[in-house]
């Protein structure tokens, strides 16, 4: 968990300086759970079985926070998610 949390807000503080995200909390639920339908039906995902229902469930976990955290930035503008990440990464260095 923690690297996940590591790396979404990564990706999080990255996508919302290039100004991607969703204006509303519940947006980024609906996008994950399309992302989750795109990686299990489009993509075929079913087709790996448990697997890859496993996958599309956990990209739709990441995808939902990593949208979260965008969400939470633009909305808190005080907190110093840099500097946050630069802990989070001296940590595992």
């Amino acid at each position: 968990m923690e690297k996940i949390n590591n790396y979404t807000s990564i990706e999080a503080s990255l996508l919302g300086k290039r100004g991607h995200g969703t204006s509303k909390w519940y947006g980024a639920f609906f996008i994950s759970v399309k992302e989750m339908f795109e990686r299990y039906i489009v993509f075929k995902g079913f087709k790996d079985g448990s697997l890859g229902f496993f996958l599309s469930v956990m990209m739709g976990f990441y995808k939902f926070l990593t949208l979260v955290k965008i969400w939470e930035n633009a909305k808190n503008k005080s907190v110093d998610y840099e500097k946050e990440k630069r802990e989070i990464l001296e940590e595992y260095n």
